[in-house]
């Protein structure tokens, strides 16, 4: 059975909405954001082991906390933050996650994605 076969029969069949958005710019010291797209992705949520829990805690944004994380495999390439992009955010549940890391996986001919995801919360 591949990854894919996996994914696919450990899902519960829930589509996830996936926003992503490029970098906003500073015109006239005013930022305006950047437009955003969405997407539908299916994939397997799942919570992390203890040690996924500490290493996605480390990579946090400076200023930010979060205490939940979840792990989304799915075959649909999830982008973290860069110079010129904001991380995605997916909506699980009606709340909003942001993707903190991404690991790219290829097994059986098929590429896989795991993403770890933060429910971000200010201090």
């Amino acid at each position: 059975m591949s990854l894919t076969d996996v994914i696919a029969s450990l899902s519960d069949g829930t589509e996830y909405t996936v926003t992503r958005t490029a970098t906003g710019a500073y015109t006239k010291g005013r930022y305006t954001p950047a437009a955003s797209t969405t997407l539908k992705v299916t994939g397997m949520l799942q919570p992390p082991t203890v040690i996924e829990s500490g290493r996605a805690l480390q990579v946090l944004p400076e200023g930010q906390h979060s205490r939940e994380i979840r792990i989304l495999w799915t075959l649909t390439e999830m982008f973290t933050r860069t110079p010129t992009n904001d991380p995605d955010t997916v909506v699980v549940d009606s709340d909003t996650w942001e993707v903190l890391s991404v690991a790219k996986w290829i097994a059986f001919d098929t590429t896989h994605y795991k993403a770890i995801l933060a429910r971000v919360t200010l201090p």
